[in-house]
This record gives structure tokens, sequence and C-alpha cells, in this order.
């Protein structure tokens, strides 16, 4: 068990530094060479274990010796490798349900993966929602720890079920058969162990469908979760929530067929029968105006997209029956309308879709062609959900649902009778009903009709959406960007060349006016890129869940704010940096035991809040949390013994605190598999910076830590002022500037070892001169003659030497390309209203190269 405990030690090193593994640094591959060198010696008697880390060996040697072609694919490699052997050391799945990916076809692993006999867009649309989808059934699990039994236990079993169905269409085995056997757990009744069994199971399907996106190589079979499921004891803990959920004694079950009882086609007592039993389910079902009209609206908006295809798909097989691939298509747009009609309780609509479906999955079996009634009904089934939906629709403004629709038994009777084989003297004839475009949802007397009302007025209008191309978007958000230059450059040519307004000021007035629609547009477009915080902040909800389970040390985490929006740029890097910060915050930051906290006077149970809120321009996420606080003391004696510090150096908290950002620096007194290698912060530093954003820390030792993540609106556009430094132009972020001035000589003074600085009302501030990185020529030299330009960040000052400032823009940032890629100083291009090119001044950049040139100065002083 201590060997094993040792390679769980080395894969998760080895996990970690492959995060910072960068191909250009020799020492950096050399490194992780050596710890799978480690890594081998512990597998010698794991055979397959020990010859995978030995070809990942040779790979790095490779690698080293530039003599790989393919280096994605031998990186894919790596990464697989290392998620088995998590699996099998940190996750505790048995070695044969892991599958370690072949070296020889590395290359190959990647990309779809398509089942047998499935139609690929079919599947790349259910595969490539997966992801979402399972999401936000983990926040409905998840709400079961609230106690929030009664409402989420009916979701999550339609969520299950629809799944279970959509896997078994696209061949997924694996998935139907766990989902299956889930559902029949959660249909024996809720008991509070059944949170961390659907856990599970959300996460093997995660890891499932993630292998058919090609996102990892190590396929994980179901025996090893079918086993938990199928040993699964309902049981109570501590702490169950007081509210439990016991099987409902009032089920919707699937239609099934008693063709004995149907003597003929016409039988009159059968057909009315029928249609008594339908009607009463339909009168009896739920009102979907009580529910969550959100949701409502969004299944309005894809049932009509949904229809509509299959419109255009049925007019395709009518005069071609053998088109498999219409006939799938108009399949699965029943199909996905039953299903969500289903969770939505909307029976009418899905008891037709359902009914509809059966007859399409026999046409598409061979057990029946698709002509004369199966065509007319299944035409007819589509006009009458079409119909519903409309009517759905005009529920939502009216506040008045119809539960029952006469037409609709009538077609179910006839669907049952197609499928039972039973066509003769069937009345399929629908020209009595009136087009579903001229149908009326009533509006005034409603004394014939089964109406029900809702509780309260909530009128919604409903919000259209469009799925757009990510790289469309982007490119209209690039085009608007070039149209505000353009028009920026038209602006200033008239200007500059001071041409006469003859028309009384009608130039000048047109060209605020299109100022006005250019700034509309670029704000609109940046817009269409934002995108909620929501599931990354659910994500750390788990994460919280799982370490407090894992430490023993029980957490009441809460969200706040977790539907601000952010560049889904930003959105997408946030995730790794919150991960590290709520590690950090579980298991350096609230205490170990309640006789800690009880000492301290605080509750029993921690507290750790993720909130995020717009403040100043930009976006705010914050983790704060309860617990010990950051120990001034062990971080300085750290930073003492690291060098970083010299004894009896005079250092802020501020500038204290954010020595935990350090590589390799932490205070843990021993590592754990949480944390305490000290390389996790500086992921955060490294990765924030890559967003242009910054990490502000503040602590009180005893009372717990806020950590801020300061972070802009958008990575394609900054407000900033354009200065001009000899013969070159610069730009400043807005944001970073703090004053400008132009200062008098009594102002300026010459310190010993800290070179030039600026009295600013009794504040020393250094000054630092653009042309010396950059060598501007022909700059001022002589800082009372030319301006300063104050600016901040960390916390930290300098004035900037510049010649003149020139104005303030929107600037849409633009790549420096490879051959000018981290250059110190810098972060970016952009196109200046006179066509030229201006870089983009990286604050944080000059402000490390100033204190580096202080350094030298110093220690020149010295010797």
């Amino acid at each position: 068990m201590a060997n094993e405990n040792i390679v769980l030690e080395l894969v998760e090193e080895i996990s970690e530094a492959l995060v910072f593994l960068e191909l250009e640094d020799v020492q950096s591959i050399a490194s992780v060479h050596s710890l799978f060198e480690k890594l081998t010696s512990k597998l010698v008697k794991k055979e397959d274990q020990h010859k995978v880390s030995l070809a990942i060996e040779d790979l790095l040697k490779d690698l080293l010796m530039e003599d790989v072609e393919d280096i994605p694919a031998a990186l894919t490699y790596i990464n697989s490798c290392m998620s088995a052997f998590q699996s099998i050391y940190r996750d505790g799945i048995i070695n044969n349900d892991v599958v370690f990916p072949e070296l020889a076809s590395a290359g190959d692993n990647t990309g779809l993966k398509l089942p047998n006999n499935v139609d690929e867009s079919i599947f790349m649309e259910f595969i490539g929602r997966q992801e979402t989808d399972l999401h936000e059934f983990e926040s409905k699990i998840m709400d079961l720890d609230s106690g929030s039994v009664e409402e989420m236990i009916p979701e999550l079993k339609r969520f299950i079920h629809t799944l279970k169905g959509e896997s078994g269409l696209m061949g997924l085995s694996d998935s139907e058969a766990v989902c299956h056997k889930i559902e029949d757990i959660i249909e024996n009744g809720f008991t509070p162990n059944l949170i961390d069994l659907l856990l599970q199971v959300k996460d093997w399907l995660l890891n499932y469908f993630s292998y058919y996106t090609g996102e990892i190589t190590t396929k994980i079979t179901s025996e090893k979760i079918l086993e938990k499921i199928n040993n699964f004891q309902p049981g109570a803990s501590d702490a169950a929530p007081k509210t439990q959920v016991t099987k409902s004694k009032t089920q919707v079950t699937k239609p099934k067929q008693d063709v004995k009882a149907v003597e003929s086609a016409g039988d009159t007592e059968e057909k009315e029968k029928v249609i008594k039993t339908l009607k009463e389910k339909f009168e009896n079902s739920s009102n979907p105006l009580e529910g969550d009209l959100e949701l409502l609206g969004d299944f309005i908006l894809e049932t009509s997209e949904h229809l509509e295809n299959a419109d255009a798909h049925l007019m395709i097989l009518e005069g071609d029956p053998q088109n498999d691939e219409s006939l799938n298509t108009v399949f699965r747009a029943f199909h996905t309308v039953k299903g969500v009609a289903g969770f939505l309780d909307l029976t009418m609509v899905g008891t037709l879709a359902h009914e509809a479906e059966n007859l399409l999955d026999k046409a598409r079996k061979g057990e029946m062609r698709f002509v004369g009634p199966v065509c007319e009904i299944t035409f007819q089934s589509l006009d009458r959900l079409k119909f519903l939906v409309i009517a759905l629709q005009k529920s939502m403004s009216t506040n008045v649902y119809i539960p029952y629709d006469e037409v609709v038994p009538e077609i179910i009777y006839n669907l049952r009778q197609i499928i039972a084989g039973k066509t003769e003297g069937l009345d399929l004839d629908d020209s009595d009903q009136m087009p579903v475009a001229r149908q009326q949802f009533p509006d005034g007397d409603t004394s014939d009709v089964a109406v029900v009302k809702s509780g309260g007025q909530r009128n919604v209008k409903i919000k259209e959406f469009v799925k757009v191309d990510s790289h469309r978007l982007d490119k209209l958000v690039n085009t608007i960007g070039e149209m505000v230059i353009v028009e920026t450059m038209v602006s200033q040519l008239i200007e500059e060349n001071a041409i006469k307004d003859k028309d009384d000021g009608q130039i000048s007035a047109r060209l605020n006016q299109m100022n006005k629609i250019t700034r509309e547009l670029q704000e609109m477009g940046t817009s269409l890129r934002m995108v909620p915080v929501k599931p990354v902040f659910q994500k750390m909800a788990r994460l919280v869940r799982d370490l407090s389970k894992k430490m023993k040390r029980p957490v009441n985490f809460v969200m706040v704010g977790e539907d601000t929006e952010l560049d889904k740029t930003v959105v997408d890097m946030i995730g790794d940096p919150l991960v590290h910060l709520v590690r950090n915050s579980m298991d350096h930051g609230i205490e170990a035991t309640f006789e800690e906290r009880r000492a301290l006077d605080k509750p029993d149970i921690g507290r750790i809040e993720l909130r995020s809120f717009n403040a100043g321009g930009n976006i705010y996420i914050e983790i704060e949390d309860d617990g010990k606080g950051l120990d001034k003391d062990a971080i300085l004696a750290k930073a003492i013994k690291q060098g970083l510090v010299k004894e009896n150096e005079k250092i802020s908290d501020r500038d204290l605190y954010n020595l935990i950002f350090e590589a390799g620096f932490s205070t843990a007194k021993k590592v754990t598999d949480v944390s305490g290698r000290g390389v996790g912060m500086d992921v955060v530093r490294k990765n924030i910076a890559v967003l242009r954003g910054r990490v502000e820390i503040s602590s009180e030792k005893g009372k717990g830590s806020v950590i801020s993540i300061v972070l802009p609106l958008t990575l394609a556009i900054i407000e900033g002022m354009i200065i001009a430094v000899g013969e070159e132009k610069y730009i400043i972020p807005t944001l970073s500037i703090i004053t400008s001035l132009r200062p008098e000589k009594e102002n300026l003074n010459t310190i010993m070892d800290k070179g030039e600085m600026l009295n600013l009302k009794g504040e020393l501030i250094p000054i630092f001169r653009l042309e010396n990185i950059f060598n501007a020529n022909a700059a001022i030299k002589d800082p009372t003659k030319g301006l300063i330009v104050v600016v901040e960040h960390d916390g930290k000052k300098l004035g900037l030497l510049t010649d003149k400032l020139l104005g303030q823009s929107q600037i849409v940032i633009k790549s420096l390309g490879e051959s000018m890629h981290g250059i110190d100083g810098l972060s970016g291009g952009a196109i200046l209203p006179d066509g030229r090119v201006g870089l983009i001044l990286d604050i944080g950049g000059i402000m490390k190269i100033a204190l580096s040139n202080s350094k030298k100065k110093k220690a020149v002083a010295e010797n």
C-alpha cells in the first residue's frame, strides 16, 4: 500500500508538471523525463503499466532530441496515459477497466469516434450537448443536498429516462445500460446516499462521452459503475435532507397496444373508449404555466425549429419513401419533442409525439413502408404538434392554458390502428380541420372548453435564439472593430485638414451620428460573445463537495452572482485558476477540526463564498473563506529561506502576500493530494496574466482571506491612451493610468540606488524612460519638457516619461505574431487612427523591467 501511495504522488506530480511543460524549454522536458524514470522504477511488478511508463520515457527523450514528427499526437498520448494512471491510483478504478492508448496509433486517437450504423450529424448533435447537459444534471443533484428533493427527483428521473432512450438510439449500449439501472434505483425512492451514487454516474457518463468526442483516448467500460449501482444499498446519513420522495403513485407509462381489443378499424366503441381515456389523462395533467416559464419558452423555440425541419424532410419522403436520411431526421424530431415535453410535463404534446415516434420507428426498421396512410398520418401529427406549440406560446401571453384538444385523441387513435396494421375504414381526411395558421386560441368566452388559469399573472415575452458558428461571431466582432478604426481615421482626417463645413455643421453632425452607431455596433458585437460564469461556478460547487467529504471537513459553499457575464474565452480559461484557489481555501484556509474553529468563536461548519460582480469597467471574481487566514510570519520566513526577501527588509502586506504566487513557493508542512507542492498558485497568476487580469489578496490571521481576480469584460477591445515617444506611438490601457502631468523641476529627484524619482504629493514614484527599452529616436530627454504618465499595477506605481498625449480611443487589439510573441513590456498591437501600427504596453511587464534595472543599479552602487 505504501508503494501505491508513492506512485499516486508521482502521478499527481507528473500531471501538474505536464501543465507547465514548455517544448522550447529543454530543462522543462528533462524534469518531466526524470519524474517518469522514478515512476517506471516503481511499476516494475506491473508489466502493462511499466511498459507504458517506459514508452513515455523514450518519447520524452525523442522530444529532447527534437526527433518527434507529430508533437500534438505525442502530447495527446502522454496526457491520455496520465488520465489512465489517475483513474487507477486516484479514482480507484480496477486495472481491467482502464485501457492505455497505443503509442503507434496516438495520432489516430483524436477526433469524433462514431458508433456503427449511426448518422454522423445526429451523433455529433447528441454528443455536442452532453457536457452542458451533464453539468446541469450535476447542478440538480447538488440541489438535493440543500433539501430540494421533491422538486429535483422528478427532473433527475426525466433526464436519465431521456438519456437512456437517446443512448439506445445512438447505439451506445454502455450508457443505455447505466441509465436503465440508475433509473430503477431512483424509482425506488430517495435516500441521502443516493446523491453520491448519482454524482459517480454523472462523472462516468462525462468520461464515457469524452471518449467519443476524442477529448480522451482512454475508454472506461461500464462494469465498474454498474457494479456500484447493483451493490447500492439505500441508507441515511447525518447530512440527510429532511424531505424524502417516494415512488410516484401516478406515473406516465409507455402506451401499450391491445390489438386484440380492436375488432376493426371502425370499432366505434373501442374508439370512444380510447378517446375518453386520453381526454381524462390530458385534462388531469399539470399546468405548465405554473412551472419554469423560461424553460417553457426555450421549448417552444427549439420545438418549432425541429418541427419545421421535419416538415421539409417529410416533403422529401413523400416523393422518395426510401430516403433513410430524411426518415431518420423526422424520427429524431418527434423523439426529441417527446423527451423534452416529458421533462416539462406537457402530457398532450409528449403523448402525440411518442405515438408518432412509434410509427416512424416501424418504418425505420422496415416493418412498414412510408406511403399512403403512414405518410398521411405523420403529416397530420406534425401539423397538430405545430398547432399545440402555437397554442402554448399564446398561453404564455394570455395566461390561459387549455390542457385538452379534441383533435389529438383522434390522431392518436388512428396512429395506433395503423401501427396495428388496421387501416380499413380509417378516416384520414383532415379537410374539416382548420389550417394551423388560422386556428385561434380562445380569447373570450371559454365556457365550452376546459380551461386552466395559472395562480398569478406571469406573462413572459419569449426570447428568440439563433445558433451562430463561433468563428462567424469572431469575424463579425473583428469587422466591427475595423469599422471603428476607419471611422476614427475619417474623423481625424477631417480635423487635421481643417475641412470647412459648408453646410452649417452637417458634416460634423453626420460624423457624430456615425460615431454613435459604430460604438453601439461595437458594444452589440462584444455582447454576443458574453456568457454567464454559472457553469464554472457549478464545477467549483462540486469540487468543494468532493473535497469536503474527502477531507472530512464540512463546508457551506455559497455562490453569488453566477449570472454575471464574461467573454466566452475568459470563462473557458478561468476554470483552472479557480480550481487551485478553491483547493487552497479548503486545504490551507478552513480549519481541520471543529475544536480549532470553536477556539476562535467560529461556527463548526466553515464557509467559502464564490462571487462575481461588475465594478469600474471590470469583472471581479472573489473567493472568500472564514478560515485561518494567511500566516505572514510563515510566508516571510519561507521567503527569506528561498532568497526572495532579505533579512530585515521592509515589505508591505500586499507584496508579502503576492509571494505565494511565486513558482515553488509553499508554506505547507506536508504535501497532500489536494495541494502543497507550490505550483498551483503560479498557475493562477500565469493564467490570469494571459487574460490581462490581476490577482489581489487581503487576509487577516484567524479570520479568513479574500482573493480577488480582476478581469476585463472582453479580450478584443480596450480603452487606451495613445502617447508619443520620439517618432513612435504607444498605447497605455486607460485602466492602468492614475494621472498625467508635466513636472516642475523641484518635484524631480535623483536618489542613489533608485535613479530618477517624481515627488507626487509627498509620494516618491520612480520614473522610467520608455526610450530605453524601445530605442525610440528623438525622444524628449528633459522631463520638464515632456509629460509623465503615472501608472499602477499590483499596488506599485511608476512614472512613464513621454513626449505628449495624443488622445484616448477604443483600441481593437491585434496579435503581434510569433516573431514578436513574448516581448517584455508589450501585450499586443493596434491600428491607430492615422493608419500606423501602435504597440500596446504591458504595464506589469514594464514594471518588471524597471525593477530589474533598479536592482542592477543598486548592485553596481554596492560594489
